[in-house]
This record gives C-alpha cells, sequence and structure tokens, in this order.
C-alpha cells in the first residue's frame, strides 16, 4: 500500500472539515491543522478555500464517474451491469458515504459557476455513456427499444436513491431498496402485462 502524498492527505482533511463546519464557516487554518501542514502548504496546490472546495468536490465526483465507467466496461450483459453496479454503488455508500454528501447536502450554487458548469459537463459524459451502452444492449435484444436518455438517468438515480436513504433517512441497509429499484427497471411497473 503506497503513501498518500500530501495533496491526499490535504484534500482528505479539506473533506472532513468542510463536512463538519460547511462551505462558509470552514477556515484553511483548520484543513491545515487537520492535515497537519502549515496552511502556506495548501496554497501551494491551491489559490483559495473557494478553489480548494471545488477541487475536493471535482476528486469526489471523478471517484464516482470513474467507478460508473468501470461498472459499464466490465459489463456484458445488462443484468451483469446492475449486478456490479449495486455491488459498486454500495461499496461507494459504505465507505465514502460522508465524503459525498458534499455533492447531496451542500448548495453550490453560491461556490463556482465553473463547478457548475463541470459538473453538468462530467453529468452529460456519463449520461452519453451509459446510452451507448443501453444502445449496445437493445441492438443485442437484452432490453426492448426505450429511450436511452431517459433510461440513463433512471439507472443514475440509483446512487440518488442510495444517498437519500443513507444520509436523509440514516437506513444502514439499503441494499434491499436498491434491489427493489433494479427490480422495477428491468421489468418495469406493470411487469409482463400488456401496456394499455
Amino acid at each position: 500500500m503506497t503513501k498518500p502524498n500530501k495533496w491526499q492527505i490535504i484534500l482528505s482533511a479539506a473533506n472532513e472539515v468542510f463536512l463538519e463546519h460547511g462551505y462558509e464557516k470552514t477556515k484553511m487554518e483548520e484543513i491545515a491543522v487537520k492535515a497537519g501542514v502549515g496552511k502556506g502548504t495548501i496554497y501551494e496546490y491551491v489559490d483559495s478555500k473557494e478553489d480548494l472546495f471545488v477541487q475536493m468536490i471535482k476528486t469526489n465526483v471523478s471517484y464516482v464517474s470513474h467507478v460508473l465507467m468501470e461498472t459499464i466496461e466490465q459489463s456484458h450483459s445488462i443484468e451483469a451491469f446492475f449486478d456490479h453496479l449495486l455491488h459498486n454503488v454500495l461499496f461507494i455508500l459504505n465507505k465514502h458515504c460522508e465524503k459525498l454528501s458534499f455533492v447531496v447536502n451542500e448548495d453550490l450554487s453560491g461556490v463556482s459557476s465553473q463547478l457548475q458548469e463541470w459538473m453538468v459537463a462530467n453529468q452529460e459524459k456519463n449520461m452519453n455513456r451509459l446510452s451507448v451502452m443501453l444502445h449496445e444492449f437493445m441492438d443485442r435484444g437484452e432490453i426492448r427499444n426505450v429511450h436511452p436518455e431517459v433510461a440513463a438517468w433512471l439507472i443514475q438515480d440509483i446512487f440518488r436513491l442510495g444517498f437519500y436513504f443513507r444520509i436523509f433517512r440514516k437506513q444502514d441497509n439499503i441494499e434491499e431498496l436498491m434491489h427493489a429499484e433494479i427490480d422495477i427497471l428491468l421489468k418495469g411497473l406493470k411487469g409482463c402485462q400488456a401496456l394499455r
């Protein structure tokens, strides 16, 4: 196992301090103390508290995106995709939920328009890749023809469902809920009954 570098230590400390105090009340001195570095050391990596916050959010969101892309690449069938997705989402929620709660809890509207633009572009990239995967499954006859972009958004909501129940409802065992959402996605609300 490799030793975390100074930047990783600073990001980890920033996660903890921002989570504890929120963006507005956090002071760079607190992050420096938590990271065990001088305040000046932080400024070797970022220009401001906002810059550090933006880098922290980007790092966390990029991690989730990377896991999603790996899940897509590992999946040879729709069932395998959902199995991998469930496993990976549960891993993220169990290991990194607090770090990622900023994306759900913190009002990012006043922080950085560049961050908002980056998040939209990142989400679009994820949705496009999910849509391509869904087209491949449709072409192979594994799933019926659906609007791939809408289906991609529904799939992405598996993350949101997990975060909602873990963060806001404080439920530890969310696997059953996620299985239920996957079942609805795969079988629809009417199951095998013909649509009227």
